[in-house]
Order: C-alpha cells, then structure tokens, then sequence
C-alpha cells in the first residue's frame, strides 16, 4: 500500500490547473527536466509594438483528462454492448479511450475510465463527450431501477465517480460555492463521500462523489462536474496507474 500511496502522490504533481490565463511550468516525469517556454514574440499593433507571450508547453501538451465512473458490475453489458458495438461507437465518434477496469472478483462494481487528450479551444472536448456518452448508457438501464438510489429516495437515481480528493476540495469550493451552483442548475444532490466509501479498489487518496436526482437532472449535474474537472490535467504516461488495482 505504501509502494501505491508514493505513486499516487507523483500523479498528482503534475496534475495541471489549466483553466487560468497562464500556465504553470511543469516538469516532466520521463526525464526530470523542465521544458524552457515559448520565446515572447513581438507582435506590430496599430497602436504601436506589443509583447504576444506564447503559452508555456511541453511534449504532449496540453495532457489528458480522465474521468473514472464507478457502474454497477450487472450495467457493464449495457456499456459494451453486442460485440462491443456501443463502447466501439462512443470511442469512435468522440475520439475518446474507454475502459472497464478489472475489479477484484465478486466486486459489485467496476470504474469505467474515460480518457483523451484536452481541447483547451473545446466547449466539448473528447473525454467530457465519452463521459456523457456512458452515462447515457447507464441512464437507459436505470430509469426503471431505482435499488441503486439511496433508501427513501422513490424515483431517483445514482451516479458516482472517483476522483482525487484535491480534485473533489477543488469541485466543492469556497465555502461550497461550486458545489453549491452545480446543485442549483441541476437539482440534484452532490455530496462528496468519505474514504469510508472507497470501493477496494480505488487508490488511498481518491474520493467518491455522488450525484442524486431524477435521471436528466444527474446527466446535467454531471456534465457540470466533468466540465470543472476538466481543468486537471495529466501526462498520458500516468494514466496506467489508474488501471492498477488496489488491495487492502
């Protein structure tokens, strides 16, 4: 575990804050050397000289976004489909990777991880499309299931995913704000769960959030949430540590 928690913490160091003006440097973990920023630029203006900085960048600029959705392992069918004809179409209209995770054996869910390279100019780029397209599969299975929505909540469905626990203080906010503003424009409950309620095999540092409301109003507070996520960014060779599985 502790091999997992030292891997963990190199992950998200180079995790990237990538929705600011300016970029952060970032030092790239193949060879431990820091990438020198774009040369400024002197741009002539009608109104005289102005100084056009180039964003900083580096190989494989600008990163990968990854989403991981934990599904109900009886719904996984209902993402492949026959022949692997549902995960093949949402993978190849949105350019997106999708993967069911291996889980420990008799585990009563699976994380579906959904990753692409970011399209900063995007309103919506590969990853946050693949997340949706997902989920919609799952909306179509749960509608008329309600045993995965907490007890007393008639009608209502569930969705979870996991995600590091800077990202979820991050999709909280200031005082709640952001999650707050999610809850408002979706009607629905957002709530981020304890490591209490970490499936066994999530990494030590991962959160769960939960998203609770009637099935349209999930799908909207969800592409919400991926869309403020979105901004956290990871180099492409850190993604198979996603796909490891943790034992406790």
């Amino acid at each position: 575990m502790f091999r997992f928690c030292c891997i963990f913490s190199i992950i998200y160091c180079v995790f990237w804050l990538g929705s600011e003006a300016s970029m952060a440097e970032v030092v790239d973990q193949n060879t431990g050397g820091e990438h020198d920023a774009e040369q400024t630029i002197e741009a002539e203006g009608h109104g005289g000289e102005e100084a056009v900085v180039a964003e900083k960048k580096w190989p494989g600029w600008p990163g990968e976004s990854v989403f991981r959705m934990l599904v109900p392992a009886q719904k996984v069918g209902g993402i492949i489909g026959r022949k692997g004809e549902f995960i093949k179409k949402i993978v190849e209209e949105t350019r997106a990777r999708v993967k069911i995770l291996d889980g420990p054996p008799g585990t009563a869910q699976r994380a579906v991880m959904v990753s692409a390279k970011d399209e900063p100019d995007s309103s919506l780029p590969p990853a946050v499309d693949g997340l949706l397209r997902v989920h919609r599969r799952i909306i179509d299975g749960l509608e008329s299931d309600f045993t995965h929505a907490p007890s007393g909540v008639a009608g209502k469905v569930s969705t979870k995913l996991l995600v590091a626990a800077s990202q979820a203080g991050s999709l909280i906010g200031k005082q709640g704000g952001n999650v707050k503003s999610i809850q408002e424009a979706s009607n629905c409950i957002v709530r981020v769960l304890g490591a209490e309620d970490l499936p066994i095999f999530a990494l030590q540092d991962d959160r769960v959030v939960e998203i609770v409301g009637d099935p349209a109003g999930v799908h909207k507070a969800l592409e919400l949430i991926a869309s403020h996520l979105r901004k956290f960014l990871v180099d492409r060779s850190i993604i198979p540590i996603f796909e490891m599985n943790v034992s406790v």
